[in-house]
């Protein structure tokens, strides 16, 4: 099984080691170029579908069919995050759901509008799996930018959300737009390429990407693991709003 030899073959005490030291992790050669180049056209044949612009989508259920449903367990990234877990928790988080999104900047300016939007992640580990990704010379890439492990993993719901105001809101991301004031913070570039996975702290990064130009798509699958907020009644509708919010947009693009 893939999963198996996957795996097998990483060393998790040294890809716990790397997230701590550097805040990430990138595993070469995940995917083979022929499972990469099937999903790109994947992607491309849902952007020809949706000519008003297509921003991907929220949950397993509305990729059934598609050959990014059971990539998490085909491939052990749910094992891998799984594994991860008590190292990077300590047993703090009990849940073990995975919560995978399918992102893309297409249309509509959505690779400027979506630009410069930090944020913490709601759950606490993140792999990221780049799909599709621009190579222009301009530089309009949506280059992956992030801030290392800011604030500690933590279960204290109204903490978090006074956290995420602080960092989710105008005058933070037009602060953060500005090239020299994140030099000065020490982000990170992380220019990504389809066939690595990427793995952070996605509850303590503060992250975002750069502008992507509107004329190049991007698309990335994230999958979330471990909610620290699991029994909280508000949040989890907040998540279900946010799904049924990305849906709406969906069918409105397809209509």
């Amino acid at each position: 099984m893939k999963e198996f030899t996957l795996r097998r073959n990483l060393d998790l005490k040294k890809i716990t080691k790397k997230i701590k030291s550097d805040g990430m992790v990138e595993i070469d050669n995940f995917l083979d170029e022929d499972t990469v180049k099937k999903l790109q056209n994947y992607i491309f044949e849902e952007i020809n579908n949706q000519p008003k612009g297509y921003m991907g989508c929220v949950g397993k259920k509305n990729l059934k069919g598609s050959p990014l449903e059971n990539i998490d367990s085909e491939y052990g990234i749910e094992s891998i995050l799984e594994s991860l877990l008590p190292q990077i928790s300590g047993n703090k988080i009990k849940d073990k759901k995975l919560y995978q999104v399918l992102r893309v900047l297409y249309g509509e300016n959505q690779g400027l509008k979506k630009a410069y939007k930090f944020h913490y992640d709601a759950y606490a580990l993140t792999a990221l799996l780049p799909i599709v990704i621009p190579e222009r010379k301009d530089g309009m890439n949506g280059d992956f930018l992030y801030l290392m492990q800011r604030r500690k993993l933590h279960q204290n719901f109204l903490r978090n959300v006074i956290e995420k105001f602080i960092i989710q809101n105008s005058i933070t991301k037009f602060l953060l737009s500005k090239n020299f004031i994140r030099k000065k913070l020490n982000f990170k570039v992380c220019r990504l390429k389809p066939g690595k996975l990427y793995i952070f702290c996605g509850f303590q990064t503060i992250h975002g990407n750069s502008s992507c130009s509107p004329n190049s798509p991007r698309a990335t699958v994230l999958f979330h693991y471990a909610d620290p907020f699991s029994d909280n009644i508000f949040f989890k509708l907040v998540e279900r709003l946010n799904i049924l919010r990305v849906d709406l947009k969906r069918k409105i693009a397809i209509d």
